[in-house]
């Protein structure tokens, strides 16, 4: 199982140099609210609301051209913490992961109370405002699995980031990159995703 988010904190560490970030722990802040979701730099927890479509891409077998959409449907502020003045700020969200939708369609819940206790069926959004820089970078940790179902089993791990908005706006377009693991009757089927132009999986919002 890869790390939930890739890092955060030890960017910012080294913001008065370069502007990036290291891990958040996972000790949950009693003290996180409604009120307090939003930072100058970091976006509304919301825009990840709503439908994002994509296809995997025709070049990496054997899941070529299946089709992925996602359906968030509600955020949850997990984790508020500040580093060197910086504000990170963790979400966990719901919503339904629905794979090869228009073939033999498998569809998976995930819940926000599973982040990160689980391990497996939770996206979550991790953003660390520099103030110094004037920007925000962004994560975006993707952990899907069968909980019951062994065969087929499905395993997705996939990632987004780090991003860092200059434009001060959530972006309608994220690309993955990860591997996708499928066992069917005992044949175990991997493909891989590698952080490079035209081998990530694009997502589209609705």
């Amino acid at each position: 199982m890869k790390n939930n988010f890739i890092s955060l904190r030890f960017m910012i560490v080294l913001a008065g140099f370069l502007a990036v970030f290291a891990f958040v722990s996972c000790t949950k802040d009693d003290d996180d609210d409604d009120d307090d979701n939003n930072s100058a730099l970091i976006w509304n927890e919301n825009w990840l609301i709503g439908t994002w479509e994509g296809t995997t891409p025709s070049t990496v077998q054997p899941f070529a051209n299946k089709k992925i959409k996602i359906v968030f449907n509600k955020a949850f502020l997990y984790k508020t913490e500040v580093v060197e003045g910086n504000t990170i700020k963790t979400f966990a969200y719901s919503g339904t992961f629905t794979w090869d939708v228009s073939g033999s369609s498998w569809t998976m819940n995930f819940v926000d109370s599973d982040y990160p206790v689980s391990g497996n069926n939770f996206i979550g959004w991790q953003s660390a405002e520099m103030v110094q820089a004037n920007v925000s970078t962004n994560l975006i940790s993707l952990r899907i699995s069968d909980l019951s179902q062994t065969d087929p089993w499905h395993s997705f791990e996939l990632d987004w980031g780090p991003y860092v908005d200059y434009n001060k706006g959530a972006p309608t377009i994220i690309d993955l990159y990860g591997d996708i693991e499928i066992e069917t009757g005992g044949n175990l089927q991997r493909a891989d995703y590698p952080p490079t132009t035209g081998k990530m999986i694009r997502l589209t919002k609705k």
